[in-house]
């Protein structure tokens, strides 16, 4: 790619964005305004969605947290920048260098969705196999693309280049990278519709994948291919886990499936259970941080989706009934009534509530629930243990509530097994 001025640079001694923070995946060079001061300016995004500025000024000095307005022009076309920003380094003789603070947008282009056809999408972390067969014209073919239909609008992920080597990158260093476009006709789709669609998308297959998989940036192109806009936002990405949640998921059947099934459930109840929410917490409940947050914040999640849905002061009361109404699979209390003439599981019996704690699913959860909220440890049980057990059952909440049916796997005993 063409630099900008790339000998005063040298003449000046300053490193450029690439050499000071390592590998971008879109870098721009040009000259504009930045807040009304004229300048020298380099601008480019990260694959974990940070998006970086290095510019050259004798008059403007941002503070931490300062919005900043850039506009001016690079060689593919004009650029416009606009949010929040900190300082992280200067390189010498007025060359300044900051990241983003939270929402700052950058787009190179125009960015016009009415003369769009096709957006692409730079996903994270996504694992997959295609369900599309491309022939070579010497012949032999190989699978590529992973197609599929959702809301009428045609989608289409498709692999980078290096995808491989990407993926294995992943596997050993647990970093974030992109790993594919998600291509989705616009047609007379507004801009809204169709980022509401992918962010779907990509909130169900985080939950599916049990790691954080999002979009960080798009490019709009006209019926031509022709490219009309690079748009860069620095969303929430997270370094990659593998602890997926539905089996083979990677699989091209299993994940249309598990998309075309579960779609449908999270557009009519994510207002209500916040499943992009959900998604995130689950990533970190599988983080490799400290096991107690983790536990903490897994009864959190499960307080949150039976809260959602009923007004009950009774934990156990409310976790049947989320159970009962999202036809949970868990094994639930076969006891007969007790001495007194009580209902099975009733909260209000001392000898009902005992014998449902041993004896039933339910009620070893919000035992398990009970003790480590108020005491820190898990009853007659180590720590490790009583996270994958309890684990295994937040997990089956979470699918039974977008209505998957399908296969997952039981982490109850602290690694993935066919359920």
């Amino acid at each position: 790619m063409k630099k900008t001025n790339s000998n005063s640079e040298r003449a000046r001694g300053v490193n450029n964005l690439s050499e000071m923070y390592g590998k971008f995946e879109c870098l721009f060079h040009g000259k504009g305004k930045l807040n009304d001061v004229d300048c020298e300016f380099e601008i480019g995004q990260q694959s974990d969605g940070g998006i970086y500025l290095r510019y050259h000024s004798q008059e403007l000095f941002p503070n931490d947290n300062d919005n900043i307005k850039l506009k001016g022009f690079a060689n593919e076309g004009p650029v416009h920048v606009t949010g929040k920003v900190i300082r992280t380094a200067v390189s010498g003789n007025f060359d300044y260098c900051y990241c983003n603070a939270g929402k700052l947008e950058m787009n190179v282009g125009e960015l016009d969705w009415g003369r769009a056809h096709t957006a692409k999408f730079a996903i994270t972390n996504f694992k997959f196999t295609g369900n599309e067969k491309e022939e070579y014209s010497t012949g032999g073919w190989r699978i590529t693309d992973l197609k599929l239909k959702l809301d009428s609008v045609n989608i289409s992920f498709q692999k980078v280049e290096m995808y491989d080597s990407i993926i294995e990158s992943l596997a050993r260093n647990k970093n974030t990278e992109i790993t594919c476009e998600l291509a989705i006709e616009v047609d007379n789709h507004a801009q809204e519709e169709i980022i509401e669609i992918v962010d779907r998308v990509c909130s169900l297959l985080t939950i599916a994948r049990g790691t954080k998989i999002n979009w960080i940036s798009y490019k709009l192109l006209d019926s031509d291919s022709e490219l009309i806009c690079h748009y860069c936002e620095p969303r929430i990405t997270v370094s990659y886990t593998g602890m997926p949640l539905v089996k083979s998921i990677n699989l091209p059947k299993c994940t249309v499936d598990f998309l075309t099934q579960c779609y449908p459930a999270y557009k009519e109840r994510n207002a209500n259970y916040h499943f992009d929410d959900i998604g995130n917490f689950l990533v970190d409940i599988h983080s490799r941080g400290f096991l107690e947050t983790r536990c903490l914040l897994l009864f959190s999640v499960a307080e949150v989706l039976t809260r959602s849905s009923f007004d009950n002061n009774e934990p156990l009361k409310r976790l049947r009934d989320f159970v009962d109404k999202h036809n949970v699979s868990v094994e639930k209390c076969r006891l007969k009534k007790c001495g007194r003439g009580c209902g099975t599981c009733s909260p209000k019996c001392k000898e009902c509530k005992t014998r449902c704690e041993q004896n039933c699913e339910i009620g070893k959860f919000i035992q398990d629930r009970n003790e480590f909220v108020h005491r820190m440890r898990f009853p007659n049980d180590n720590i490790v243990q009583g996270y994958y057990r309890n684990l295994n059952f937040l997990h089956r909440m979470i699918l039974s509530a977008l209505n998957f049916r399908g296969d997952l796997y039981d982490w109850s005993k602290g690694g993935p097994v066919w359920s």
